[in-house]
């Protein structure tokens, strides 16, 4: 077969809402900006085209053969992909089938993804270690006594929890996510003996998702950023950062007196470490002594991949009884896997390089009337029609007579 399909997305914004954003979720004109998501006009489409086929082989006798395959040309950037499928089917004996199959699949960023990204949007709970120190440390040294080198950032798990705005950047060079599946199993249906209708289906399963698409966390982005304090603080790289200093960008010693907060200096808080030597471009401070986080800009990536394992189980058992009200059908389920993750680091942002394994079961267990009760609400429905039908024609025999007897005294 062949396909051809068109993708479109389009935001029109209220003309007062476009514009920058800071981190009060205001624009810089003073109007509210609630729910922060989106602040700019977008419309884009593009075109996919798509051709598939699928053969379903006879073998042998007992061996059936599937050959599938699907060619999907996103365009621009993304680019194509084929992916086949080969799956068997041997039914060994009248009660067990053996089966197997091996495939390729793909799934392309979405057109918000790569060409619109998310827009602002608030987050909860980000840790900045190079924030004011509203503790008893900050009371000692200065709200900013981890800039002005006067004290120790707080470790991440201490560190202030605050909110800032996010804002989710187009991301033009997405690569699509590409997986790759084997399964094979058997399915037992014993068709004699006391075990007849028993089913029992057993399947391995192990899928290896490459290239998954993550949003960067946001707290990824000031590993970076403090890395690179750290280094301009070992160097004693200090500037003074007060704007309406005459002197300001100018280099300083910050164990001068005049800087220190604990002596109660006139110019305290003003040398820091210079905000130049840790700034990124995807991160807003204000540009004032509280150097507050503002902003982060972050994009989607291709991570690492992610491998799934594991085992679905099915069990069924069917019996037959001429009273429905027993329960003929009883039915289990359960799933085990494992999920492994892998997530290099990028080169942009720092992300946690780590793997993870994670072991997942779920069992459930339920009962249907199965053809019983089909059996039952069908006859329950026949009686219903046959009802309905009597009824209508028993109103329109009474009407018939009405209209008579009106007739017969307009007559007399």
């Amino acid at each position: 077969g062949l396909q051809y399909r068109e993708e479109g997305r389009k935001t029109t914004v209220n003309p007062i809402f476009i514009g920058s954003v800071n981190s009060f979720g205001m624009l810089i004109g003073g109007e509210s900006v609630a729910g922060l998501s989106e602040n700019r006009n977008f419309d884009e489409e593009r075109d996919i085209y798509a051709a598939f086929m699928e053969f379903q082989i006879p073998l042998l006798e007992n061996v059936d053969v599937q050959l599938a395959g699907r060619y999907e040309d996103y365009g621009g950037g993304i680019g194509d992909t084929f992916d086949p499928k080969l799956g068997i089917r041997w039914q060994a004996t009248p009660s067990l089938v053996l089966r197997a199959s091996a495939s390729t699949s793909f799934r392309g960023p979405a057109i918000s993804q790569v060409e619109e990204g998310t827009g602002y949007s608030l987050e909860f709970g980000v840790r900045d270690r190079l924030g004011e120190r509203g503790d008893a440390v900050g009371d000692a040294n200065g709200d900013q006594c981890v800039r002005t080198g006067q004290c120790a950032a707080p470790a991440i798990e201490t560190a202030p929890s605050i909110i800032i705005v996010k804002q989710g950047r187009p991301s033009p060079n997405l690569q699509p996510e590409e997986a790759t599946t084997y399964n094979f199993g058997f399915i037992w249906t014993p068709q004699e003996g006391f075990l007849q209708g028993l089913t029992v289906g057993i399947d391995y399963y192990d899928i290896e998702l490459k290239d998954k698409i993550i949003d960067v966390p946001t707290q990824a982005f000031l590993t970076p950023e403090f890395d690179a304090f750290s280094a301009a603080l070992a160097a004693g790289d200090f500037v003074i950062v007060e704007p309406s200093a005459g002197d300001f960008g100018a280099a300083c010693d910050p164990n001068d007196p005049i800087y220190s907060y604990a002596g109660g200096g006139a110019r305290a808080e003003q040398c820091q470490v210079n905000p130049n030597a840790y700034a990124f471009e995807s991160i807003t401070r204000r540009a004032d002594l509280s150097r507050d986080l503002q902003i982060i800009s972050g994009d989607a990536i291709n991570t690492g991949k992610v491998e799934t394992n594991g085992i679905d189980a099915n069990v069924a058992y069917v019996w037959d009884t001429n009273n429905w009200v027993r329960l003929p059908c009883w039915t289990a389920r359960l799933r085990c896997c494992r999920i492994h993750q892998s997530r290099p680091i990028s080169p942009a942002v720092a992300v946690d390089a780590r793997s993870q394994g994670q072991r997942r079961s779920r069992l459930g267990a339920w009962c249907t009337l199965g053809r019983h009760h089909d059996a039952v609400r069908r006859r329950v429905s026949r009686q219903r029609s046959t009802r309905s039908a009597a009824a209508r024609f028993a109103r329109s025999v009474l009407l018939v007579r009405r209209a008579l007897r009106l007739h017969l005294r307009t007559r007399e």
